[in-house]
């Protein structure tokens, strides 16, 4: 019969084929197998809320929150010159270029003018050891509390026993609630919780994960780019 043909027959010859094809893929072809695999995964992730409410304002004022900060605007630099700052063995008229950039000064600052715009109280602030982290840290809100090398990117580190324990003391980090009545910020890099498996995250400079610690540990509330902080936040004379 047609609809056999058309319901059944065709679906499961093309479901054959393609499983056919990924098999392939990975046998001759493993790299560009995993592509098309992480592609096809990454359209069907849910994506995270990305609005920066009035009632997360709101409740961020109460405390309970994590904001992880990815660094602000830097000039590129190789992962082997950032793995030789950790080091100490740059050459010390060099270490400026691994810092923030001019915009990505600026871009910190804003962001600590937000949250004293918002009325958002800070308690502890921890950085990446790496420059431009750190400097985001103290711009935007003038102190770094500790510094924490679980924020730091992972290419950054040795493979191995280095990146492993990265990964662990990273996800002891982000379950640690802030003191009562007040938030944390994690100054970190982009691309840094990946590690420990968020998924479809797309921090932009400057931009944050807000994480909510419950009963449950910490969940993402939000991701926000700098400009959502920056219309979040009442004109003088608006009609808000």
């Amino acid at each position: 019969m047609r609809w056999s043909r058309d319901w059944i027959l065709q679906p499961l010859v093309t479901a054959v084929f393609v499983i056919a094809l990924g098999e392939l893929m990975h046998a001759f072809l493993p790299w560009q197998s995993s592509w098309l695999r992480g592609q096809f995964v990454r359209t069907w992730q849910p994506d995270y809320n990305r609005d920066l409410s009035d009632a997360l304002l709101a409740d961020s004022r109460n405390g309970g929150f994590t904001f992880f900060v990815r660094h602000g605007d830097r000039d590129e630099e190789p992962d082997a010159i950032d793995r030789a700052s950790l080091l100490n063995i740059v050459p010390s008229e060099h270490r400026r270029g691994l810092c923030l950039n001019e915009l990505g000064r600026v871009e910190s600052q804003i962001l600590g003018n937000f949250f004293r715009a918002a009325k958002i109280p800070i308690g502890e602030v921890i950085a990446s050891p790496v420059c431009r982290a750190r400097e985001t840290a103290e711009l935007s809100l003038g102190r770094v509390d500790r510094l924490d090398p679980s924020l730091i990117l992972s290419t950054l580190l040795a493979p191995g026993e280095e990146r492993a324990a990265q990964r662990m003391n990273l996800k002891k980090l982000l379950e640690q609630t802030p003191a009562a009545g007040t938030n944390r910020m994690l100054a970190s890099h982009g691309a840094v919780l990946e590690t420990i498996g968020y998924k479809n995250l797309n921090l932009s400079p400057a931009g944050m994960v807000i994480f909510q610690h419950t009963g449950e540990g910490p969940t993402i509330r939000s991701i926000v780019t700098l400009r959502d902080m920056i219309f979040a936040l009442s004109a003088p004379g608006s009609l808000k």
